[in-house]
């Protein structure tokens, strides 16, 4: 959270001032990190709703065995908790829980799972059909990792 406040969204601002776009789309694509600022995301969310589309993507899921600082069940109720707020949701965890994933730490993803999240992610916000995805998703993706 504290980053995107001090660093990301300085970016979307700049972005934003350098193109005449009407219709923006933010994609949130949160992480483990993220569990804990939940009342400040929602805060955020409220506060940037009428500034563009909101699409909210879920935070993954980790392997259990691997990882100790976080569970499964913690991130289920922080996407329940915080998809609510928004109509436009893309289901990651669910869908990584359906087909599989590999981590070598429990936490963060192999290359081969990381590319499977951004196809659905891509292909499920085109079914969504927001107009400012559509015009730029073909041509910049800016992704922070």
């Amino acid at each position: 959270y504290n980053w995107f406040l001090s660093e990301g969204y300085k970016e979307v601002e700049k972005i934003r001032k350098e193109n005449d776009y009407k219709n923006w789309t933010y994609v949130f694509n949160l992480g483990v990190n993220d569990l804990w600022n939940i009342s400040e995301y929602k805060y955020l969310i409220n506060s940037l709703k009428n500034e563009a589309n909101l699409v909210f993507v879920s935070v993954n899921p980790v392997i259990e065995s691997k990882v100790q600082t976080v569970d499964n069940k913690t991130i289920e109720e922080f996407n329940e908790d915080i998809s609510f707020k928004l109509d436009n949701c893309v289901d990651t965890y669910s869908y990584l829980n359906e087909i599989g994933f590999d981590s070598k730490d429990g936490l963060h993803y192999t290359k081969e799972t990381y590319t499977d999240i951004y196809n659905y992610e891509v292909v499920e916000i085109r079914k969504m059909e927001i107009d400012s995805f559509y015009q730029k998703i073909d041509e910049n993706i800016l992704t922070y990792m």
